[in-house]
Formats: structure tokens, C-alpha cells, sequence
């Protein structure tokens, strides 16, 4: 079968067409080694970078600039695909990765009577890039186009079924984890990694660092924890966005962005892994990559009573707690360094995603 995947480039602070990274990546890579022939489009919203055509041993990427005019990027990037799919002869589209590349991948689809698949990994409409008058219609009226769609989570499969009513079928595609994370690593040499001291308690996250992403009411956490743990350090790993100020403490390690392959290192290295989330628009929906990743490296965590992390941790009522609240989180962290539990979910691989997807694309043709 013949895909023409549809995404931006930057998504997660990655670069798709560097990184190789996430979702976007890893599902058509893996659908090409499934036997399918995959054209992956990623459109850069910048334009202070090269773009042109890579080809690896997986999958052909295509990377166009918006440019620096929205209205006239969008329709040159609309007129390019249009010339690639009479090129191409896809059998299907893929778009996913914001309202504007399934918008896009809906009008080609309509256009060429090509079926398409709508993969929607987060709410987007929470996203600041959405509220652009007329895009909400726009969007609702191609997922109801949509021949199905997949989402990354149970409450936002509800929130999608209840709110647009689309037409096609709708999927659950979790996210998932790199064979990087499955290998048992030695925690003392992860922890020599990160140059963590010997009798010393570390918990942290890794990810985007924001005040809307709940990392303030960490850190305020932390400085209370550390009143009665002395011994307690917090880590950060990921890219600070906004005015977020990381407090300059001996006890505080801000480690800056990691290369994806050293997450695995630091979330073995961690006494407990924390997941924060925020009870709004975007944290109903999300599931947050980072706790799937904990998991599998066998940390500990806590996480915001939220959305997807509700329903995950629901027999572990102790290991959640309400956003933003700094008794209700310490409560929850104090427990893990007490009792350092495990949690014995299955978490999937990129590979056991990738099959269920090409169930749906199977389907989705044979109709």
C-alpha cells in the first residue's frame, strides 16, 4: 500500500526530520517496514531551516517551509501535495499532528477521492495555533470527513465522539515506547551517568518545562519536601519555556534538553518519577508520553489525578494527586519514597502500535 503521511516537523521540542523522533516518526517508519511504501511530509512551521528530501533505509521525508506569509505557505504547501499525490498515486492519507495538517489531508482527500486517516495525539484545539477564526469549523467538518480516526487516549476518544460525531471509526492508538526503554539497566551506573550522589534521593520529570505544565507547583513541592528531606535533590531535564524559574539550589539539578536515547538513563537513575498535568483543555485529553517511558524503566512515579493518568492509576488512588496542590502532591511523593512501588503495566512498544495501526489502514481500504 501506498501512504502519504502528513505532519509538521516540530512537535514535543523535537525535530522530526533531525530526531527521528515520536509518533510521527516512529509509526510510518514502522508501516514501511510492515511492506507499505511511505511518503512522511513534515511541514516546518519556521523558516530558518533547510529543507529538501531525506532519504533512509525506512521512509522518504519531505520537509517544506511555511515561510514567513501563514496564507500563502499554507496554499503553496497545499498546491505541493496535490502535485506529489499525482506523482505518488497514494492509496491513503494519513494526516495528523494539528488541526492544519488534518484540514489539509481532508480537502486532498475529497479532492483525489483518496480514503484518510485522522490521528489526532492531542486535544487540538487547545493549541494557541487553533484559535484562528473559521479553523474550529474547518477541523470539525474534516474529522467528520474522515474515513477513521485514531486517538491517543480514552478521554479523548469520548471528548472527539462526543463533541464532532465523525462518520468514520474511531481507533484508540496509544502512545508507546522505544526498544531503548524495554533493556534492564544497571541503576548504579545510571546513576554515575548523571554524577548523582552515593546515600542522596533524586525525583524528577523530563519534558517541556512551563508553568502551564504544572512544573512550578513541582518545584514548589520540592522546596517543601526538602525541609524535611535534606537529602532530597530534584532533577529537571527538557526546554523551559516561558518565565519559568528554576530556583539555583545545590539540591536542584536542572540538566537541560537530553538526547532522547539518555531519557532511558535518567528515569532509571530517579528514586521517583513525577507527571504533572493540568486540569484544563489540553491535559484532559494528552497522554503524557514521559509516564509510559517511567514505566518501562521500572521508576516509581506519581502523577496528576487527570484525564488519561486517572484512569491509568486508578487502583493506585495513593499514587495520584489534584494538580497544583503542594500538600496533596507531597503526600504522594512521600509515599513513593516510602514504598518505592512499581507499577506492573504492560507498556507497548512503537512496533505493537504500528501493527494495530495497519489493522485500521487494512480496514479502512477493504470497505
Amino acid at each position: 500500500m501506498k501512504i502519504l503521511f502528513l505532519t509538521k516537523r516540530h512537535y514535543m521540542s523535537r525535530d522530526l526530520l533531525q530526531d527521528h523522533y515520536g509518533r510521527f516518526y516512529e509509526i510510518p517508519a514502522m508501516l514501511s517496514r510492515l511492506g507499505h511504501v511511505v511518503d512522511l511530509v513534515c511541514h516546518n512551521y519556521k523558516d530558518d531551516e533547510k529543507q529538501g528530501i531525506q532519504e533512509n533505509v525506512d521512509l522518504t521525508i519531505s520537509s517544506w517551509n511555511l515561510g514567513r506569509n501563514p496564507v500563502s505557505g499554507f496554499w503553496q504547501h497545499y498546491q505541493r501535495l496535490g502535485e506529489k499525490i499525482g506523482e505518488f498515486r497514494p492509496d491513503l492519507i494519513v494526516a495528523a499532528s494539528d488541526c492544519y495538517q488534518i484540514i489539509i489531508g481532508a480537502v486532498l482527500a475529497r479532492r483525489f477521492s483518496i480514503p484518510m486517516v485522522a490521528d489526532l495525539y492531542d486535544n487540538f484545539l487547545a493549541y494557541k495555533a487553533s484559535h484562528v477564526p473559521g479553523v474550529r469549523s474547518l477541523f470539525a467538518r474534516s474529522l467528520k470527513q474522515a474515513s477513521a480516526v485514531t486517538v491517543i487516549s480514552n478521554s479523548l476518544m469520548e471528548h472527539i465522539r462526543k463533541i464532532y460525531f465523525p462518520r468514520g471509526k474511531l481507533y484508540l492508538v496509544e502512545n508507546a515506547v522505544t526498544d531503548h526503554f524495554l533493556p534492564a539497566r544497571d541503576r548504579m551506573k545510571s546513576r554515575e551517568q548523571f554524577r548523582f550522589e552515593t546515600g542522596k534521593r533524586y525525583i524528577g520529570t523530563a519534558g517541556d518545562l512551563s508553568s502551564d505544565k504544572g512544573i512550578n507547583g513541582l518545584i514548589n513541592t520540592f522546596l517543601e519536601l526538602v525541609k524535611v528531606y535534606p537529602d532530597l535533590h530534584l532533577v529537571l531535564a527538557g526546554r523551559k519555556h516561558g518565565k519559568l524559574q528554576i530556583p539555583d539550589m545545590d539540591n536542584i539539578q536542572y540538566l537541560g534538553e537530553l538526547d532522547h536515547d539518555q531519557i532511558p538513563e535518567l528515569f532509571s537513575a530517579l528514586d521517583v518519577g513525577v507527571v504533572c498535568v493540568m486540569d484544563d483543555e489540553f491535559g484532559r485529553y494528552c497522554f503524557p508520553q514521559k509516564y509510559y517511558e517511567m514505566v518501562a524503566c521500572g521508576l516509581p512515579v506519581v502523577a496528576s489525578d487527570v484525564g488519561e493518568m486517572s484512569r491509568l492509576l486508578a487502583h493506585y488512588q495513593e499514587l495520584l494527586f489534584r494538580p497544583d496542590d503542594v500538600e496533596d502532591m507531597k503526600r504522594a511523593i512521600r509515599y513513593q519514597l516510602q514504598n518505592k512501588r512499581s507499577l506492573p503495566t504492560e507498556v507497548p512498544t512503537w512496533a505493537m502500535q504500528t501493527e494495530k495501526f495497519d489493522r485500521i489502514i487494512q480496514e479502512v481500504i477493504n470497505k
